[in-house]
Parts: C-alpha cells; sequence; structure tokens
C-alpha cells in the first residue's frame, strides 16, 4: 500500500512539475507548491525504507520532510493569494515537532505517540491551509480556491480522527501496517492527495483564465484607447491650419498631407499624394530644399527653417519649416510642418515702419535718421555730403488760428515737398513737430541755391494742390562736406545747417 502511495505521489509530483514549467512566470508561488509535493515523495522514500537505513533518518527526516512540505504549500499559496506573511510560528513548531518525534524515535521509542505526533502536526499545518483558501481569500476568487480549502479541511479531519484513535486504542500500529483504521486512513490520504492535485490544477486553471480574460478587456480597452487617439490625431492633422505632409525621405514622395498643406501648395490630393515636391514646384529654391534636407540627415530634425515657396496661381510666400525623421515599418520617412509666414512677416515690416517712420509724414523719425545718417556718412567715401535743415514758417499760429487739423495737413505739404526735392536715395526725416532734415549724397558739388530753388518750386506746387486757406512756408539751412575734406561728423553738419536756416529766417523776417 505505501508502495502504491509513493507511486501515486510521484505521479502528481509530476503533473505539478509541468504545470510549475509552463507557468511559474504567470503563477506566484507555484515553486512552493512543487516544493512540498517533492518533500512529500521523499519522506515517504524514507519512511517506505525503514530498516534499510537508520531510523533516525526514516522516522524523523521522512516524517519532518512531510510536515515542512506542507508549511511551503501554505506558503506558496499564500503567494498565490497576495497575502504572503512569515512562517516563523510553524517553523519553530516544527523544530518541537522534530524535537518530539526524535524523543519517541530515539531515547524513548514509542510508535503511538509518534504517530500521534504525526497526526497533530498534519491537522495543525492543513488546518491553516484550509482556513487560508475557505476564509482569507478574496471574495472574487473564493470559488476557484474552494476545492483546495475542503481537500485541506479532510485532511484535517481526518488526522483529527486518527489522533482519537490513537488515543482511545492506545495501541502501536504502524501507519502503513494492515489494520481497518489505518488502511482506510491510507487509503484517504491517497485520494485527498489526487484531489489536492485536482483541485490546484483547477484553481489554476480558472486563474490563467481569469488573467486571460483581464489581459482581453485590457487588449480591447487599449485598442478602444488607440482607436480614439487615431481619431484624434487624424482630426488633428488634417484640421490644423498649417501644412503637414509626410515625404519617403529616399525620393521624397508625398505619402500623406494635409487640408492646410494642400492649400498652400493650390492642390487637391489626387495631384499631392503619391508625387514629390519638386513635382509639385513647392520649393521657390531647390537649393534651399536640398539644405533643408541636409539638416534633417544630420540632425535628425530641423525647427523654424526659412524659405520662400510656391503657392496658388504663382504666388511665392515666405515660410518656414519645421521637420523630424521618424521611422515607419522601417523606413525613414520626413514629417513636416510649413507656415505660411506672409502676414507675420508684414506684420514685422509694420512694427519697424512704426519705431523708424513718422506716423503723420512717413518719413523717418529723429532717432531713425540719426542711425541710417551716420552709416550712411561712415561709408560716403569720397561723396559730396550735404545737410539740409528746415524749419516750418509759424506752426503755432496755424494752429492757433486754424486748428490742429488743418496744421497737419501743413506739416504734409512741407514734408511732401522736402521729399520730391531730392533723391530716393538721400536721407529724408521729420525730426520735430516743425523740423525736417536731409542728408544728400553726390560725387559732384551741389549749389544751396538750386537745393533751395527746387524745394520752393515742389513746396508751390503742393500749396496749389492742397487748398489750404494759406500758403505752407519753410526756411531751410545747408552745410557740406567738400570731396578731400576731412571727415566731419553728423552733428557738427546739422548743427551748421540749423544755423544758417536761423539765419534765413531772419533775412527773411519770419
Amino acid at each position: 500500500m505505501l508502495l502504491n502511495y509513493i507511486v501515486l505521489a510521484m505521479l502528481c509530483t509530476g503533473v505539478i512539475g509541468v504545470l510549475w514549467s509552463k507557468n511559474r512566470d504567470r503563477v506566484p508561488g507555484i515553486g512552493l507548491w512543487l516544493a512540498d509535493y517533492a518533500a512529500q515523495v521523499v519522506g515517504l522514500l524514507l519512511i517506505s525504507l525503514r530498516g534499510a537505513i537508520p531510523d533516525f533518518i526514516s522516522m524523523v527526516v521522512g516524517n519532518v520532510l512531510i510536515s515542512a512540505g506542507t508549511i511551503w504549500l501554505l506558503a506558496g499559496l499564500e503567494r498565490y493569494l497576495g497575502k504572503p506573511s512569515r512562517q516563523t510560528f510553524n517553523y519553530a513548531f516544527l523544530a518541537l515537532f522534530t524535537a518530539v518525534h526524535s524523543y519517541y524515535a530515539v531515547i524513548r521509542p514509542d510508535l503511538t505517540a509518534r504517530n500521534i505526533n504525526a497526526s497533530v502536526a498534519l491537522a495543525f499545518l492543513t488546518a491553516q491551509v484550509a482556513w487560508l483558501m475557505l476564509r482569507r481569500a478574496h471574495a472574487g476568487i473564493h470559488s476557484a480556491t474552494a476545492g483546495v480549502g475542503w481537500v485541506m479541511a479532510a485532511y484535517t479531519a481526518i488526522a483529527t480522527m486518527r489522533i482519537a484513535h490513537d488515543l482511545a486504542e492506545r495501541t502501536a500500529t504502524d501507519l502503513f501496517q494492515s489494520a481497518t483504521f489505518d488502511t482506510a486512513v491510507i487509503l484517504s490520504y491517497q485520494v485527498l492527495f489526487v484531489a489536492l492535485t485536482a483541485s490546484l490544477l483547477i484553481m489554476v486553471n480558472d486563474h490563467l483564465f481569469a488573467a486571460a480574460e483581464k489581459d482581453a478587456a485590457e487588449l480591447r480597452k487599449s485598442e478602444a484607447a488607440l482607436r480614439l487617439s487615431e481619431q484624434r490625431f487624424a482630426a488633428a492633422f488634417h484640421n490644423l491650419p498649417d501644412g503637414i505632409v509626410l515625404t519617403r525621405a529616399s525620393d521624397g514622395l508625398i505619402a500623406e498631407a494635409n487640408e492646410g498643406f494642400l492649400a498652400l501648395a493650390s492642390r487637391d490630393r489626387e495631384a499631392a499624394v503619391g508625387h514629390t515636391t519638386i513635382e509639385l514646384g513647392f520649393w521657390a529654391d531647390s537649393s534651399k530644399r536640398l539644405q533643408y534636407l541636409a539638416e534633417l540627415e544630420q540632425c535628425g530634425a530641423v525647427r523654424e527653417f526659412e524659405a520662400e515657396f510656391n503657392g496658388s496661381e504663382g504666388r511665392e510666400f515666405p515660410g518656414v519649416v519645421s521637420g523630424e525623421m521618424i521611422d515607419i515599418s522601417g523606413e525613414p520617412y520626413i514629417l513636416s510642418v510649413v507656415r505660411d509666414v506672409t502676414e507675420h512677416r508684414l506684420a514685422q515690416e509694420r512694427l519697424v515702419e512704426l519705431s523708424t517712420r513718422d506716423s503723420l509724414t512717413g518719413l523717418l523719425n529723429r532717432r531713425a535718421f540719426r542711425e541710417a545718417a551716420r552709416k550712411r556718412l561712415a561709408d560716403a567715401g569720397d561723396a559730396h555730403v550735404t545737410a539740409v535743415y528746415f524749419d516750418m514758417d509759424d506752426l503755432k499760429g496755424i494752429n492757433d488760428r486754424f486748428g490742429h487739423e488743418i496744421g497737419d495737413r501743413a506739416i504734409v505739404v512741407v514734408a511732401d515737398a522736402v521729399r520730391s526735392a531730392f533723391r530716393e536715395s538721400d536721407i529724408t526725416a521729420r525730426v520735430g513737430g516743425d523740423e525736417f532734415a536731409v542728408l544728400s549724397f553726390s560725387r559732384g558739388e551741389r549749389a544751396d541755391e538750386a537745393v533751395a530753388a527746387r524745394f520752393e518750386a515742389e513746396l508751390s506746387q503742393r500749396n496749389r494742390a492742397a487748398g489750404l486757406p494759406f500758403e505752407a512756408s519753410a526756411a531751410l539751412g545747408t552745410a557740406s562736406r567738400e570731396p578731400g575734406a576731412a571727415f566731419v561728423d553728423l552733428d557738427t553738419l546739422l548743427r551748421e545747417a540749423d544755423a544758417r536756416m536761423y539765419d534765413a529766417k531772419r533775412n527773411r523776417g519770419a
């Protein structure tokens, strides 16, 4: 009968071994289950070899292995349930069990005491396993753990019955010898061993099925999230105002483009996708495209690359393109975002103009005039340089008599005459409320009288066209630097022209 039990235990251990080899990464604690089964087999083998090996090894070590295996099973099941605990108390109990068994095996041999000791250990340890699986398991998996719990409860019950029987009979009977009660007990243990193995298999199967269901649910959730993400990306991709284009790095073939890009390139989808930007003539300067590609290959990404592009009806527009190299199915592609910066450029130019131009006349303001004049003077070389200073007559009186609106119109008349009296290459400015300045450059000498005459002619013409209730007038003074003369700075020229302008005013009695 013991041989049958050992063979049965080996078969069950093999089943648990296969279960461990296939699921050790997915089922926590299963390695300790296998350790328990192996300990049970070795323990039974040692007990069966009594007489052939020392009694201590057969009677003590064999039973200690069986009890230790049950502790390992308990620890493994706790890990499986996610409720691990230290087994200090149980190992202390195992030490006490070992001492008692050794005493009744070596010092004072007593088969009945050893049988009771072994049954007490089995009942104590299996009761803990039964309580764990029946009471401590989570409610959601209770149906899966109940089988193991009831099997271990049956172990506890049979061990308790054997304790009661041995105490009542007080007859030394070897568990593995042919006594009716003992035969029933060993047969019950064999049945329970098979039932425990089957219960563990069912529990693992339920665990794996639940895990598969969870994985499937997570997969469905991930797929739904991915679809939502793709929908959001597609919506953003196609609805962003900037042009977005995906091109193959090897030949520049357009794989995808959003509506923003199609609008910039003035193409429909059929005419763009499947063609290259070269075929579309999108880049106004093909060398810029090559520079953009070179920077992408070197850095992997490019930000705010400035270039000119061809848009609808041959319109050329300034743009900035940002791109990044990406991998799609092992092939390099370029994702580029193109932005038309025409409005931005115009706004920048407008800001520059507002910061350098007089808002009423459109001439340079004082600060811009001085910056431009100093730079031109430094680069003038041997040119003839003339500084002209103008002062409008009686602006305060005009404002007082006719109002500031008429006064502003008079300022514009004088400003237009100043602008028209000189070349576009000369620097003209309104440097004060009623004051204007010009820096003029020429290769020949320019007579002051000629400058004054030209200005007066232009002013007279504009007065006739303006329809003002008076004729706007202004006095002027000039200062020059002759070719080959020593360098004269701007402030000196302007002071001299200003002084001559006031001389002219006094001479006119203005």
